[in-house]
């Protein structure tokens, strides 16, 4: 009995050690970020923009507002599914951009710009 404590140890410690990088690796797959700024047509960013980022899969909207210095950001973000965003502010609208399933990107940057 004494015998089977170290070998039982020594077998969980071999799989958490072959395991944890795995579902490290999985927390964070699925967790595009989606960054940008939203400028005006001089180039000025545009605070308090309202965004409004669409899944195309479900057809929900999450709104937003942009920051001071006219920056947002998302997080967790699906990999497998498409996604439109457009910023609006002053009664204007941006052009809608889509950040697609298809890109492999985890990380992306996509500006908008308000004319």
């Amino acid at each position: 009995m004494k015998r089977l404590l170290p070998i039982a140890l020594l077998l969980m410690l071999a799989v958490a050690w072959i395991w944890t990088p795995k579902l490290l690796a999985q927390s964070d797959s699925g967790g595009r970020s989606l960054t940008g700024i939203v400028l005006d047509g001089d180039d000025q960013p545009i605070g308090n923009a309202v965004l409004y980022l669409k899944n195309m899969k479900t057809s929900m909207v999450k709104t937003s507002y942009s920051d001071k210095d006219g920056t947002f950001r998302y997080f967790g973000l699906s990999q497998n599914v498409d996604y439109e965003l457009h910023a609006e502010a002053n009664g204007k609208k941006s052009e809608t951009r889509t950040l697609s399933s298809f890109d492999a990107r985890t990380k992306v940057k996509i500006n908008l710009r308000i004319k």
